[in-house]
């Protein structure tokens, strides 16, 4: 499968987002076990159910949940330029939910 990035003009690609249409319930918190289950169920949303599309956001409202993908061999650590706030470097950690060990700095 190629990298969808290649698809988007260089210059756009630091504004963009590439989104999935799913839309999860809002969430001022969102516990461990969540976030295993959306990423777990990631691949079958994209294949099956909302497909992705590239897109430029605005900020998003508290508590929203989205499906993106970051081209990790075009933009590394550095985020689109958007109406998103990214948090400073990360404070890595591991947890264990569902028999996965979760290591969000990888």
């Amino acid at each position: 499968m190629d990298d969808p990035a290649t698809r988007v003009p260089g210059q756009l690609l630091p504004h963009m987002h590439l989104v999935s249409r799913h839309r999860f319930p809002l969430m001022h918190m969102m516990p461990t076990d969540t976030v295993v289950e959306y990423l777990l169920g990631a691949p079958k949303i994209v294949r099956e159910a909302q497909p992705m599309h590239w897109t430029f956001l605005d900020g998003p409202q508290d508590g929203t949940v989205m499906l993106t993908w970051q081209p990790l061999n075009h933009l590394g650590t550095n985020f689109a330029s958007d109406g998103y706030v990214w948090a400073d470097v990360e404070q890595a950690f591991t947890f264990e939910a569902r028999g996965y060990v979760g290591r969000p700095d990888l």
